[in-house]
């Protein structure tokens, strides 16, 4: 058997997993696949403008509205630009989970840039 094949059938047969939760987490994909022709950023202010009180996003250090998140985003999306970063550059993102990963990854695509995750290493 080569190497693919056997990575398929690894992927295909997740361990750990009872097959009540197999099937549950089925139901839940079983939809098609919906196109959006649209960027994450603009998800986000849409979502901001119809529901701006609604929870987006919920971290250990707190939670955050759409309205919130477009906001801080928006704001944080202006300072890349003042601070000389182009369109289509790519921004090299460090930073621990938080609820600010999803604003600065939403700021740095409003800029028009492109990011790089990368996670810390610890000292």
């Amino acid at each position: 058997m080569g190497s693919l094949e056997v990575l398929h059938e690894g992927l295909s047969q997740p361990s750990g997993i009872s097959p009540a939760d197999q099937e549950l987490i089925s139901q839940w994909n079983d939809s098609e696949d919906v196109l959006m022709d649209c960027c994450l950023h603009e998800i986000v202010e849409r979502q901001a403008q119809l529901t701006p009180d609604d929870v987006a996003v919920c971290a250990w250090d707190g939670c955050l509205s759409y309205g919130e998140l477009d906001r801080v985003s928006s704001g944080f999306a202006a300072h890349l630009t003042e601070a000389g970063i182009q369109p289509q550059d790519f921004v090299l993102f460090l930073h621990e989970k938080s609820r600010l990963a999803p604003v600065i990854i939403t700021a740095i695509l409003k800029a028009g840039e492109c990011f790089v995750l990368n996670k810390p290493e610890p000292c």
